[in-house]
Order: structure tokens, then C-alpha cells, then sequence
């Protein structure tokens, strides 16, 4: 399967590339950051996922997206944490659509819960029912990002796939 890894040069992106998904499907890594090194089995394209042009050209040919680029953490400025974000988000949901991308998978974050940090789960096990209060810039950006995914699964059928990572 032909595979964009968004945000490759990322903690979970660079992981995922060492533990062999290249060795199964043609990877192709798209990040802002150059990468620390390269495998020889996958494309690695320079962009920002707030650049369409960037993110469109590297999304020619894929079948399913691995959506991983985002800021991490609250990290100041809060406003850009929330722009780059979700509009790096909404951009690769829409140009899977135009390109007729058929999966979707988006890291989204335990921070959707609204804990992690500072706060602690109402219950556990953990399950798709606990509510989220996100209390951050950051955990907030992820839980419309995973409505953004939702919007894309209902009006276009693209397959969208959410996973809370949690910190490693």
C-alpha cells in the first residue's frame, strides 16, 4: 500500500518508520523537519502541512494517510499550537478527499480526555464513553480535530480512524 506519513521526523513517525512499516508498504514522509536519517526504502518530501501545494503533492498516488504532524504540547504561542493543528489537520482530511484517498488515520492524544498532565481519568478502564474535559490549548485542538475526522467519515465516506496516544 502506498502510505503519506505526515510529521515523520516526530517522535511516533520516526518509530514507526524504524519498526518497519517501510518494509511493507511504500512509505512516503512528509515533514517540516528534514529527517536525522534515511531509510532507503522510503520517499522523504520537505513541507508544511499549512501549505496545501506542499501536502497536495506529496499526497499524488497515496491510498491511505498517517497523519501524525501536529505540535506536541502547549508550547507558546498557544495560537499557533491551535493553527497548525487543526489547519493542518482539515487541509490533509480535505486533500485525502480530492485525491480520492480511501484511509485516514489521525493521531489524537489522551489530552482530548483532558488528562495526562495535571488531571487524572474519572474511571478506569479508559473507555470511549469517558468525557472529555480538555483543559488546554492543546487537548482542545486534538478533540476538533477528531470532529473534523468524524465531519470528513460522514460527508465524503473517507475512513477515518482516531487514536488517543498516549505519552512514551
Amino acid at each position: 500500500m502506498r502510505i503519506l506519513l505526515t510529521g515523520s521526523s516526530g517522535r511516533v513517525g520516526i518509530n514507526l518508520l524504524i519498526d518497519g512499516l517501510a518494509t511493507h508498504h511504500h512509505i512516503t514522509a512528509f515533514d517540516w523537519l528534514p529527517p536525522k536519517a534515511k531509510l532507503a526504502n522510503v520517499t522523504y518530501i520537505t513541507g508544511s502541512i499549512l501549505d496545501r501545494k506542499d501536502l497536495s503533492d506529496a499526497m499524488q498516488g497515496v491510498e491511505a494517510v498517517i497523519h501524525l504532524a501536529a505540535i506536541p504540547y502547549d508550547i507558546p504561542p498557544l495560537h499557533q499550537v491551535f493553527h497548525i493543528n487543526l489547519q493542518g489537520t482539515y487541509h490533509a482530511l480535505e486533500l485525502a478527499v480530492e485525491h480520492g484517498v480511501k484511509h485516514f488515520l489521525h493521531a489524537s492524544s489522551i489530552m482530548a480526555y483532558g488528562f495526562g498532565r495535571n488531571s487524572q481519568a474519572l474511571y478506569l478502564p479508559v473507555d470511549e464513553e469517558h468525557p472529555t474535559r480538555s483543559h488546554d490549548t492543546y487537548g482542545v485542538s486534538k478533540l476538533l480535530t477528531e470532529a473534523l475526522c468524524r465531519t470528513f467519515t460522514d460527508k465524503f465516506s473517507l475512513r477515518t480512524l482516531c487514536f488517543r496516544l498516549t505519552h512514551f
